[in-house]
């Protein structure tokens, strides 16, 4: 026997939109579970660390689990590895830094000239710098007005705007020159947008004189970047630049 309908009055309904909420609930029409029964989803968004995994809701096995390369492709999950794309050999098979940076800018032109746009080209500079060199924290910093915003990154979440001559960012703004900082909490003024970050180098992007944007490097370990990062980093932000501005 089918359940008897929920009668609601006018006086009920009327009641119900003056209050801004009808009595109409978003589950009524699809059987879905009030939120009060998720107790596991509730306390995971309350927490801002949801227990739902990119894979939870689709039921698609890792990459490593696939042990045939068309179940991978059929299940919309194949085995590509970060560093597929290009070829560039996995960081700690660098003997020499200066190498790899070398392999990586001859790789990566193809995608910086692929695109005149600022924010394709930054995206995928960031993901293929912290693939390749598994840096902590890699992004931009864009100027707009006078301060910087930021910009296309990967890593954890970040500052969302610098004040110009602010911190590492706003001070290599400022002096139009690369920093690079074996400590940073050694340096003055520094804004630590993660604790986990221990030291930097930022890279500004020039075009006619002026400096459009900044590129930012944090790493999880104390002087991690030296001259050979600087000299690297300033030849990709130069071809960014030329590209994009």
């Amino acid at each position: 026997m089918s359940e008897p309908a929920i009668m609601i009055t006018a006086a009920d309904k009327a009641e119900g939109f003056a209050s801004g909420s009808p009595m109409i609930t978003p589950t009524a029409r699809t059987g879905i579970k009030e939120p009060r029964e998720h107790s596991d989803k509730a306390e995971g968004f309350a927490s801002g660390s949801p227990t739902i995994t990119p894979t939870a809701r689709t039921g698609i096995k890792e990459p490593r689990e696939h042990s045939d390369k068309a179940e991978g492709f059929a299940s919309g999950s194949p085995m590509i590895t970060p560093t597929a794309w290009t070829g560039i050999k996995e960081p700690r098979e660098h003997s020499d830094k200066a190498e790899g940076y070398a392999q990586f800018l001859e790789q990566v032109t193809y995608y910086i000239e692929a695109s005149p746009h600022e924010v394709s080209v930054m995206a995928n500079i960031s993901a293929a710098l912290r693939e390749t060199f598994g840096f902590f924290w890699v992004g931009f910093y864009l100027v707009r007005n006078e301060e910087l915003i930021l910009g296309p990154f990967q890593g954890s979440m970040a500052c969302t705007t610098i004040k110009y001559g602010r911190g590492v960012c706003g001070t290599a703004w400022q002096r139009k020159q690369s920093i690079v900082v074996a400590d940073v909490e050694q340096f003055p003024g520094h804004i630590a947008c993660s604790s986990l970050s221990r030291s930097e180098i930022v890279v500004p992007l020039i075009s006619e004189g002026e400096v459009k944007a900044v590129l930012d490097i944090d790493s999880d370990s104390l002087a991690a970047f030296d001259e050979t990062d600087r000299q690297a980093l300033e030849q990709l932000a130069a071809l960014i630049a030329k590209q994009i501005y």
